[in-house]
Parts: structure tokens; sequence; C-alpha cells
């Protein structure tokens, strides 16, 4: 009997095992071929974290987002994720999007105003009162 337990327990913890270094191995999804959950406008997105940021994270967290909007800044500090603040028309809202090392060239060849359609991933609000995306890509209009 003591026998049958033993064994029971430890084909449990080898199964538990075996889950975890499934998923610790496992590679993030890809953004960039991952179905928008939602298509906004840079001001609509802000705006409805400005207006109530619990709902906002409820709503939009770990979603992919595909965001029209202009550039209002590029941020080229850090090569590993080149960044690019986003803004409404009127340079109200701000966005902040985080790239993969392979469009630094791309973000490169942009300039303050462009108008552009990008895809990323919601992570909320940081202590600026911005509105961050990561993962992100470019997409076509």
């Amino acid at each position: 009997m003591k026998k049958k337990i033993f064994l029971s327990i430890f084909i449990v913890g080898l199964i538990g095992v075996a889950i975890g270094f499934y998923l610790y191995t496992k590679p993030p999804r890809d953004i960039s071929t991952t179905k928008e959950d939602f298509v906004l406008k840079a001001e609509d997105f802000y705006d409805e974290f400005m207006i109530n940021e619990t709902e906002a994270n409820k709503k939009y967290l770990n979603k992919v987002i595909v965001i029209e909007g202009f550039v209002s800044e590029i941020l080229l500090e850090n090569s590993e994720e080149p960044t690019l603040a986003i803004s409404s028309k009127n340079g109200m809202s701000k966005l902040t999007c985080g790239f993969k090392k392979e469009w630094l060239s791309a973000i490169k060849s942009l300039k303050a105003g462009n108008s552009l359609t990008l895809k990323g991933k919601c992570d909320g609000k940081n202590m600026f009162d911005e509105v961050v995306l990561t993962q992100c890509s470019f997409l076509e209009k």
C-alpha cells in the first residue's frame, strides 16, 4: 500500500516538473502574428486610461492592440529596445511603444509627425502617465 502511494506521489510530482519545464522554456507569443483584440486611435486608447485606469486595465492589459497615431518622439537610448512616443494629432495623448531591435532601421527612418499604424501588447500605464505598448511592430496602412 505504501508503495502505491509513493509511486502515485512520484508520478504526480514528475508530471508537475514536466509541465513546469514546458512553461519555463516556452517561447513568448509573437505579437506581430497574433490577431489583434482591439483597433483604436491613439487618443481614444489614451483617454480610456486617463478616465478610468482600473477599467482600462481590465479591458486592455496583456491584449494585442492596433494603434493609429503620429510619431511625437523617437527614443534610441536602448538599441535593444528602440522606443517611439506616439500621440494624437493634437499631441495631447502619449503612448510609449517598445520595439524589438530588428525594427531599429525602420524606426530611424521615421520623423516626428509621421502617421503610422502599429500593433503591440498593452502593459498598462506607467508612472509618467504614459500608456505602454511592448513587442510592437509596424502595420501597412
